[in-house]
């Protein structure tokens, strides 16, 4: 009697992204154990990511250090300035990095925060006087008993600012219209010491989202409305035992604001309506490596940015050379965000311009989200699969053959892999698409040239393959060498065998 034969179709394979924390052999194959230097693009395939661009020619001033915070300035007359710290300095440029600090004065540290108010750039620096840059570039010392605070925001017609070495507990607002006067007109502060719900707390970061003013300390969250007049104003929410633990993954994504918790990536407004801890977490999906990455990451060094044009919250641990991208089109049945991961990486700040284009710092200086290239090279793109059983985890599957199925990739090498069991161990096939046609290095392949209405190419790999076991694994890698690749989807053909005894 003839073996059966099994086909299984991947479409759109890991359309939900990464998932490292279910079981693997229960995995739903719609996600990946692996998906690294991908995205789950526009049409639901898994992609390769775009690349830092890098702009900057003379880093001079940047020595080897990184640039840890950007802003880009358009005056209200239309002059152009893009300031960069690091190498404790203030910088200005893109192309060429030009030292703007203000003569004697010292810098110590990169951990400014910078915000925009009323044709002014402000930078603010525990232990450091605040800078400004005004509408002449030039940057001063802020003078005007300004605080020496560690975040800074500008909302409801004032600059406002908080934690303060030693008094981490107090909110500092600058008066109307005037970021440079701090203890004049309708300029004040507020002690949170008796508002925090759970009775102290240290004020981490701030934001404003939907008209109101929000305070994240680190275990609890407070919520004001009636900015416009901090005199008034009053308590509209407070959650308790839900914090923030990084100032700068706090970034707005339009209808939501997202943040960083000790459990995970959180939203405010999911967050609201839930005031769980154990509900809303929106990295559900990678939650220990997530947990992993940030209690061995310095809080400072925890960056994030929203990439408007392409839906995506990036969160950046520099130090472990690993981001995470999460796609905030629209969550999963369980709440959580389609997640991929970045590797390989240092990117030590984000800003994204008025335009929604995103730059990147990194010790290289200044660069784009753009191309296929990170920093001029290529870089590897890694998917592995579920464990595949077929349905059936005691038959034999032996595997006949792969078919693949790519959307781009001119000059891209690919390898195709499989294997069996719980093994990393994989048998592989390798090819090259060069201009939207692939070559083999093997002999038994087939490639049919599809063209689709969008004009781009579509190359099917079609392999042989050997081998057998219970449970099937297929991945596949590819050196991204500045074009994009997508993967439309994987056909794969076994025959199943007698039963197994384990």
């Amino acid at each position: 009697m003839a073996q059966q034969i099994q086909q299984l179709s991947l479409v759109a394979p890991a359309f939900r992204g990464l998932n490292t924390q279910d079981s693997p052999i229960d995995l739903d194959p719609s996600f990946a154990l692996v998906a690294d230097n991908c995205v789950v693009d526009q049409s639901g395939r898994l992609g390769a990511r775009k690349g830092n661009a890098v702009v900057t020619t003379d880093k001079t001033e940047l020595g080897s250090d990184d640039i840890t915070a950007m802003w880009q300035f358009t005056t209200r007359a239309g002059d152009e300035y893009f300031y960069s710290v690091g190498n404790n300095k203030i910088m200005e440029g893109t192309d060429t990095l030009s030292d703007v600090t203000p003569s004697a004065y010292t810098i110590t540290a990169d951990h400014w925060q910078i915000d925009e108010f009323n044709d002014a750039v402000y930078f603010f620096q525990k232990d450091h006087d605040p800078l400004v840059a005004d509408n002449t570039g030039a940057v001063t010392a802020l003078g005007g008993s300004a605080p020496q605070a560690n975040c800074v925001l500008s909302a409801f017609g004032r600059l406002w600012a908080a934690d303060i070495t030693g008094d981490r507990h107090t909110l500092y607002f600058s008066d109307t219209l005037r970021g440079d006067h701090w203890t004049t007109g309708s300029s004040g502060n507020i002690d949170l010491t008796s508002v925090w719900p759970n009775g102290t707390d240290n004020i981490v970061g701030l934001a404003s989202h939907n008209n109101f003013l929000v305070i994240f300390g680190e275990t609890a969250i407070l919520i004001y409305q009636g900015a416009e007049d901090p005199a008034t104003m009053t308590l509209a929410d407070e959650i308790n035992g839900i914090g923030c633990i990084a100032r700068d993954s706090i970034r707005g994504i339009g209808t939501d604001l997202l943040f960083l918790s000790r459990e995970g990536l959180r939203s405010l407004g999911r967050t609201i309506q839930e005031k769980s801890v154990a509900i809303g977490d929106l990295s559900r999906n990678i939650k220990n490596e997530i947990q992993l990455s940030s209690a061995s990451t310095p809080s400072e060094q925890i960056k994030a940015a929203f990439m408007p044009t392409e839906n995506l919250y990036v969160l950046s641990y520099p130090l472990r050379q690993i981001a995470y991208a999460f796609d905030v089109r629209q969550p999963l049945e369980t709440g959580a965000y389609r997640v991929t991961r970045w590797t390989q990486i240092t990117h030590t700040s984000y800003h994204t311009g008025r335009d929604g284009s995103v730059y990147i710092g990194s010790d290289a200086g200044i660069g784009t989200h753009s191309g296929f290239l990170e920093k001029g090279n290529a870089y590897r793109m890694f998917f592995q699969s579920p464990q595949l059983s077929f349905g059936d985890t005691s038959k034999l599957k032996m595997l006949k053959n792969i078919s693949a199925i790519f959307i781009g990739g001119g000059n891209t090498s690919v390898t195709v892999k499989w294997g069996y069991g719980f093994t990393s161990e994989f048998k592989s096939k390798v090819f090259n698409i060069t201009g939207g046609n692939a070559v083999a290095y093997f002999g038994e392949s087939e490639f049919n040239i599809a063209e689709f209405s969008t004009g781009t190419t579509a190359d099917v790999f079609n392999a042989k393959a050997n081998g057998s076991g219970t449970i099937l694994n297929i991945a596949l890698e590819a050196q991204i060498n500045g074009s994009s690749l997508s993967i439309q989807g994987f056909n794969i053909q076994t025959l199943l065998g007698k039963i197994t005894n384990g």
